[in-house]
């Protein structure tokens, strides 16, 4: 592709389709904050059949990625960064060391993996919803001007018995 080809078209591109002409296919993360309707859909359904592969081709269990996955937003996000990862560790303009990054990579993240699993709650044909904190649904401004209550914390002095 010639500098002059690129040009033509660059107008009409995004700026994700111009990286993607200029740079090829390479893996990106996916922002789920910012996706909706077809394409969050479409890079829902990847993340499904790469997740089932996953679990399929490394035999990992219930404690490591449950059957409600796709439910918990922890879970979704650490497997969509799995999923990127994997795709750059294999992608065939890659280093031949991204193999054996990616086993570093999944080794890694198995621990996180069952963090999140084990909070959960979940159980083998029972889902629990991932709690969400009252203030959370709360408008961002809504404590604007407000005095908040004081954080209690445990205190670290040591008291003379």
């Amino acid at each position: 592709m010639t500098d002059d080809d690129l040009a033509a078209d660059d107008h009409l591109l995004d700026g994700d389709e111009l990286v993607d002409r200029i740079l090829g296919r390479t893996p990106r993360p996916v922002d789920w904050s910012r996706l909706g309707g077809a394409d969050a859909r479409a890079a829902h359904d990847a993340l499904q059949l790469w997740v089932h592969w996953l679990v399929s081709r490394y035999a990992l269990d219930h404690r490591e990625v449950p059957p409600c996955w796709a439910e918990h937003n922890a879970l979704v996000e650490e497997l969509s960064a799995l999923h990127t990862a994997h795709r750059a560790c294999f992608d065939h303009a890659g280093s031949p060391m991204g193999p054996a990054e990616w086993h570093q990579i999944l080794g890694n993240a198995r621990g996180r993996l069952q963090l999140w699993a084990g909070r959960t709650g979940c159980r083998a044909g029972e889902h629990r919803a991932d709690p969400v904190p009252p203030w959370v649904a709360l408008p961002p401004d809504a404590c604007a001007g407000e005095e908040l209550p004081p954080t209690t914390l445990p205190s670290t002095r040591r008291t003379r018995t």
